[in-house]
């Protein structure tokens, strides 16, 4: 069975999804906010109402190291790429009781973000040997180097689209996009700089389709059309709430954005449809955060559509789903978590499940008070310093 074209796929459902994107009266469980803590080499649990802190979820002795990268895998554990180490632990996805070291080992040279490939396997930016690597979604054996890495240079965060492609941030400040299913080239979705990009260190697709890539150096959050690449507006100005180096940005089941702010050990929440800041979602230093990298959802009450396993329905899990769409079990592009009802074969009853489920949660005021004008602590930035410079300043934090 031949594949659908997930891009051509992917424009048709974007107006379907601009009239999904009101969320529904269904709150999820609170499963928690995971944070990556480079100054403390653990990983760190939150409450998602209220922001206080709940357990260290992965302590240093695990071999955490400096983690810039959070996955929860195909199998609901929750992936930590160490880059002191140069390998990828895994750890149960509710206990995070310590698994195994995942990843073959001669590879990685300074892992950053993950992704789970359309059936599983796992997908680790690595970016000293500018490489993105595979690895098999069961044994954590290599397999190959994917998608094309001829055009990566010291590629950092990668994300799926609502076309069902991968979008890679790379040198020199660009976003690049892949066929999820051949790992081909297709273009440069966001032109060098464009926007003031100055190194791209996380992305994701938010609710409306749009395309939400975190500029590090000068700390701040740009919005791009996500259908062609197009600088739409910066969204989070940059210092905006005190941000300061920010390396992890994710939309949270309530709708707004919860951006890592490294340089004052916070978690700052801006409002999903209008970037304002509503203040620290994680106060700096609680629990003992230092240097706050990544961070994931964790996952409640599974909802069916929730592919990646991450407690929401959104962006992620549709393009995971359109990149596998069509295929049936036992060809190489199928993937089982995408076959939502489990007949053998990802096709419209799936795409259905997902959409009737799709931003399934409640929008509520967080409970903070208006945000206080911050000022972000500064530090000197070389004009010419780019992913590479991000990666070993986050290594030696």
């Amino acid at each position: 069975m031949q594949p659908m074209q997930g891009k051509t796929l992917g424009l048709s459902l974007g107006l379907l999804i601009a009239t999904l994107s009101a969320p529904s009266a269904d709150a999820k469980s609170d499963g928690g906010l995971l944070v990556s803590s480079l100054g403390t080499h653990n990983i760190l649990r939150y409450s998602l109402e209220d922001g206080s802190f709940v357990e260290e979820f992965v302590p240093e002795s695990a071999g955490v190291g400096n983690a810039t990268g959070l996955l929860y895998g195909w199998d609901a554990n929750l992936y930590v790429g160490n880059t002191n180490g140069n390998y990828v632990l895994r750890c149960d996805g509710q206990s995070g009781d310590l698994i195994d070291i995942f990843t073959e080992m001669g590879y990685l040279d300074m892992p950053e973000k993950m992704l789970s490939d359309p059936v599983g396997n796992l997908l680790v930016t690595s970016c000293t040997n500018s490489g993105c690597f595979r690895f098999e979604r069961d044994s954590g054996y290599f397999l190959d180097t994917f998608p094309d890495n001829s055009r990566l240079d010291c590629p950092f965060a990668l994300a799926y689209g609502p076309d069902g492609n991968i979008y890679i941030t790379s040198d020199p400040n660009e976003v690049h996009r892949y066929d999820a299913q051949t790992g081909a080239f297709i273009d440069v979705f966001v032109a060098s700089g464009d926007g003031g990009l100055w190194s791209g260190a996380d992305l994701t697709f938010g609710p409306d389709g749009h395309l939400y890539v975190l500029s590090a150096w000068n700390s701040s959050v740009l919005r791009y059309d996500g259908q062609t690449g197009d600088f739409l507006d910066t969204f989070v100005p940059s210092g905006s709430g005190g941000l300061s180096l920010p390396v992890g940005l994710s939309f949270g089941p309530d709708g707004n954005l919860y951006v890592t702010s490294l340089m004052t050990s916070q978690v700052l929440l801006y409002d999903g449809e209008t970037g304002d800041c509503f203040g620290a979602f994680v106060d700096a230093g609680s629990g003992g955060l230092d240097g706050p990298a990544d961070l994931i959802f964790m996952p409640g009450s599974w909802t069916p559509g929730d592919v990646d396993h991450d407690g929401d329905v959104d962006q992620q899990d549709l393009g995971r789903l359109l990149a596998a769409y069509e295929y049936c079990d036992g060809e190489t592009g199928y993937a089982r978590d995408c076959d939502i009802n489990g007949d053998g074969v990802v096709n419209q009853p799936d795409l259905g499940i997902l959409l009737a489920n799709y931003n399934t949660y409640k929008r509520t005021a967080p409970p903070l008070p208006p945000a206080e004008k911050q000022v972000s602590p500064r530090f000197n930035v070389p004009a010419d310093a780019n992913l590479y410079d991000l990666r070993l300043f986050l290594r030696s934090y």
